[in-house]
């Protein structure tokens, strides 16, 4: 089973795989935070911090695609706070992301995994309702959660998992307030 994809041997793996699990740490405190947040201008912010944070991780541990699909999240992000993420945007970003990812990855199938949450959200980002939004980051969590148990990023799996919990408590707050957008 591929840990800690191309970190070399030794230490210098260790000191990778620790510097991910940190790095996913603090991305993934973001992650959970974004779950909880109403506002969805507040919760694009949030995003773009853990992009940072998370698609870091990532590289330490060698899950190249999962780089790539941070970067894509973050323009994309920046993009639709002041625009609209328009159709041909939304293709422009699917198929973009599809190409990088699979020039990318060295990991096979699951590799590839970031792909179908990222095209997810890339379709759900620019929902005038914030429960599509965070149904569409709910539902990219239990894949995410697969993809980093794999490459060995323990502290955003668990994490994968309390963001899943939270957008759905998100969710059911927007729900029970009456609000449609949540904005």
């Amino acid at each position: 089973m591929r840990r800690s994809g191309d970190c070399g041997k030794g230490n210098a793996s260790m000191d990778r795989m620790l510097a991910g699990n940190i790095l996913g740490l603090l991305g993934s405190t973001m992650m959970s935070l974004a779950g909880i947040v109403k506002d969805k201008k507040r919760l694009l912010l949030v995003m773009c911090v853990q992009y940072v944070f998370l698609g870091s991780a990532n590289f330490c541990l060698g899950a190249y695609a999962a780089v790539v699909t941070c970067f894509f999240g973050i323009a994309m992000t920046f993009l639709t706070m002041n625009q609209r993420f328009g159709t041909v945007m939304k293709i422009l970003f699917s198929a973009a992301n599809t190409v990088f990812i699979l020039a990318v990855n060295k990991a096979g199938l699951v590799g590839l995994l970031p792909l179908v949450p990222m095209l997810m959200f890339i379709w759900a980002l620019d929902a005038k309702n914030t429960v599509i939004l965070k149904a569409a980051v709910a539902a990219g969590m239990v894949i995410w959660a697969v993809h980093d148990f794999y490459f060995g990023n323990y502290t955003t799996f668990c994490f994968d998992i309390v963001t899943f919990v939270t957008n759905m408590i998100g969710i059911w707050r927007i729900r029970r307030g009456g609000e449609e957008s949540g904005a």
